[in-house]
């Protein structure tokens, strides 16, 4: 039987667009299930500066668990070097940083979740962050 997927067919949203964020430890969860392609762009502002001590960071994470685990219970790899070519994106307190990153050779295809997981620690509760992603059937 072919394919019922349309080929081409992209779907595109906002996973987040946080402002002054309480510090601690955010995961946001990507259902990859029948899509070939992604992209990501993670904007962050480290907060207030002065604020330290670290400011905000950005790893991404996959797992080929499908067995019907929820996605927040699932086992996850650090895949942040392997897509972005560094450990982490980080923006320190008074700082920005942003990445964009397209998965031209279907890295993700394979995957079941992507999660991408924001820490947040400012002393402030001022760390800012959007995280855009498009998904290609």
């Amino acid at each position: 039987m072919p394919d019922a997927r349309v080929y081409g067919k992209e779907t595109n949203s906002v996973v987040a667009d946080i402002t002054n964020q309480i510090d601690g430890i955010y995961d946001y969860f990507l259902d990859m299930d029948s899509y070939r392609k992604l992209g990501l762009q993670i904007i962050i502002d480290g907060g207030t500066a002065g604020a330290g001590p670290v400011g905000v960071t950005v790893t991404v994470h996959g797992t080929v668990m499908d067995d019907g685990t929820v996605a927040a219970s699932c086992t996850y790899e650090d895949m942040t070097m392997a897509l972005f070519g560094v450990a982490n994106l980080n923006a320190a307190p008074g700082a920005t940083n942003s990445a964009i990153w397209i998965d031209n050779d279907e890295i993700c295809s394979m995957l079941k979740y992507v999660m991408v997981r924001v820490e947040c620690d400012t002393n402030a509760d001022s760390g800012d962050y959007t995280i855009y992603e498009k998904r290609l059937y």
